[in-house]
């Protein structure tokens, strides 16, 4: 097998991107295989999110740079997840030194405002053979109190790099998927409403548009409405139709964040107008 800096230089060429986001992906890859191996954890926590759609469903996907998780009901916080983490993080560390020396290290990352949700954050960094100390930073992100309303499927991990992940990560449906990340994009307008900031939906509005045009044929478009709408009912979020996701106001932070937020993601990223304008031919569609 080749040396893993070459195969990491051949995937840079090949995608086109940062070395960066390389060695942030693959770090990904691996970090899921720890949390998969780890009986304390795999199957409390369920993946989700745009890193969900390239690592469990679609392998040929945009990049990432976090892994997000919803918890069970029954998962103990605080102290004894960090520890869970860190030991996911070390079967990790093992389970890849058969392919790379990498090595992982977990710190818990503190919100400067409370979640509401409780939520539990860590950011792993990585460190390869050619750096001096942990440099490439990935984060996990926690979701408590989020009822699940589809049973979780168990996927293979899609991994690259001449190299085979073989645990398995329980993940959600395609549908709730998108459902989430639909609600997602309304509780972040009303932050940039009450506020006049928040963090860009870029990728959110991305992902629903991808997988809408084009792997419609995976999923059961009749569901996801009502998805969605047990969604907003969970977290009080206000929903009154598909003309919702495209304010005026809402959509001139997301075209200011673009580029932004999926350029060092996606080689060819099209153009914000051409996605919004199609995306909401299918919104609409949905209701």
């Amino acid at each position: 097998m080749k040396p893993i800096r070459k195969r990491l230089e051949e995937a840079r060429r090949d995608t086109g991107l940062s070395w960066e986001i390389i060695e942030k992906d693959y770090i990904l890859s691996w970090v899921l295989a720890g949390i998969a191996a780890n009986k304390k954890l795999q199957n409390e926590l369920i993946f989700k999110g745009g890193t969900a759609l390239k690592k469990c469903y679609f392998g040929n996907y945009r990049f990432s740079e976090d892994l997000d998780f919803t918890a069970k009901e029954d998962i103990v916080r605080g102290d004894f997840l960090e520890k869970e983490i860190e030991k996911s993080c070390e079967i990790a560390t093992n389970l890849v030194q058969k392919f790379s020396p990498l090595e992982l290290k977990v710190e818990r990352y503190r919100e400067k405002e409370s979640h509401p949700d409780a939520q539990e954050a860590f950011n792993i960094r990585g460190k390869f053979p050619w750096h001096r100390q942990f440099l490439p930073k990935v984060m996990i992100e926690i979701t408590m109190g989020e009822p699940i309303q589809i049973e979780p499927v168990k996927k293979h991990i899609l991994h690259g790099y001449e190299e085979e992940i073989f645990q398995e990560i329980n993940v959600y449906s395609l549908e709730e998927i998108i459902a989430e990340k639909m609600r997602s994009i309304l509780q972040h307008f009303k932050k940039l409403e009450e506020r006049g900031w928040t963090r860009s939906r870029a990728r959110d509005y991305y992902d629903i548009w991808r997988i809408l045009n084009g792997y419609s044929n995976a999923l059961r478009m009749e569901i996801i409405s009502s998805l969605f709408l047990e969604k907003c009912k969970v977290k009080e979020v206000e929903f009154t139709n598909p003309e919702n996701f495209f304010d005026n106001t809402l959509l001139d932070y997301i075209a200011k964040t673009w580029e932004q937020w999926l350029g060092p993601l996606i080689l060819d990223l099209p153009p914000f107008k051409l996605v919004i304008d199609d995306l909401k031919q299918k919104i609409y569609k949905l209701f």
